[in-house]
């Protein structure tokens, strides 16, 4: 079955219109796991889907929900940023061990951002899976 251009960007222009409304306010989401041990690190998980950047306003949200299950208190690092910004921004909150929630990021100049996230140093032994979506509203 093909998809004609006027489908693919008819699908682009609702996700477009729920996005803007608020109805629909998620840009993407991923979920990653890491097993640590002596020497080794294994990574795995279905990486990203969605946007990772995108222009935002100043005095919206941004935001990731997130579920992390760490043993030994592993982290997940959670940032977004301006696109021009180098390492961490000064919005950057590690989450430590095993929970659930929303951590909020209120943009304070219009531009392009990205959203970040990633293991924290989890040490030498140990296991941390999480899930995030992220967007604005």
């Amino acid at each position: 079955m093909k998809l004609g251009l006027g489908t693919i960007g008819g699908v682009l222009c609702l996700w477009l219109f729920l996005y803007i409304s608020t109805i629909f306010p998620y840009l993407g989401s991923a979920s990653r796991s890491e097993n640590l041990g002596p020497g080794v690190s294994l990574n795995a998980g279905s990486g990203n889907f969605g946007l990772s950047k995108m222009i935002l306003f100043e005095g919206q949200t941004a935001f990731f929900d997130y579920k992390i299950d760490s043993t030994d208190a592993g982290a997940v690092r959670l940032d977004v940023r301006p696109f021009t910004t180098f390492g961490a921004s000064e919005n950057l909150k590690v989450i430590e061990g095993t929970g659930q929630g929303t951590v909020e990021f209120v943009v304070t100049k219009t531009g392009l951002y990205e959203f970040r996230h990633d293991f924290s140093l989890n040490g030498t032994s140990g296991r941390t899976e999480y899930q995030v979506t992220w967007g604005a509203r």
